[in-house]
């Protein structure tokens, strides 16, 4: 097992299988964000992929500060304070973002 990584405070995870891929990110990732942002929760830190520039500047028009992401890789294993986790069907998300 990797060595655990502390995160104080309020974690959310947006990362999911292929958020690295433009249609995983716009379909499952910025949707999970959306989800939080539109309950009025806020995060301490952010887990997502986002190596890409469209990636970045996505979540820093949503409001998330760049370096508050926490990228995560093959040995990634956090623990934190408060963790979010939102799980939501794409097209629960999607179609209130339009």
């Amino acid at each position: 097992m990797p060595a655990v990584s502390r995160c104080s405070g309020r974690v959310a995870v947006l990362n999911c299988a292929g958020s690295h891929n433009y249609f995983h990110w716009i379909a499952e990732v910025l949707p999970r964000l959306w989800t939080l942002l539109q309950i009025g929760e806020r995060a301490d830190w952010y887990v997502a992929d986002c190596y890409s520039r469209w990636q970045r500047a996505s979540l820093a028009a949503l409001g998330v500060q760049l370096d508050r992401v926490i990228q995560p890789h093959a040995t990634f294993n956090v623990e934190a304070d408060e963790l979010l986790v939102p799980s939501l069907h794409a097209t629960q998300a999607i179609q209130p973002m339009a």
